[in-house]
């Protein structure tokens, strides 16, 4: 997997504790809640932002593409659009 230059993020790094299991996000087919999930991210996972509309994110993890709250997500500002 090549990536050109862009924003990378970390998902939920403030939930990751040395002495208890990483929280876990769906990374969904869509920007709504409940949508069916793509993947299950662990918090600590780097992702690669695509775009963000100041409420959601599409992002590339690994081989996954998917929408995931901007909130959950370090390095991207709230309510920040990337294009």
């Amino acid at each position: 997997r090549i990536v050109e230059e862009g924003r990378t993020a970390q998902v939920l790094p403030w939930d990751v504790k040395a002495d208890k299991p990483r929280p876990q996000v769906p990374l969904t087919a869509s920007r709504t809640e409940g949508s069916d999930p793509v993947a299950i991210i662990e918090a600590g996972v780097i992702a690669d932002v695509i775009t963000c509309d100041g409420s959601w994110c599409f992002v590339v993890v690994d081989q996954y593409r998917g929408y995931i709250r901007q909130a959950k997500l370090w390095g991207v500002y709230a309510g920040e659009m990337v294009e």
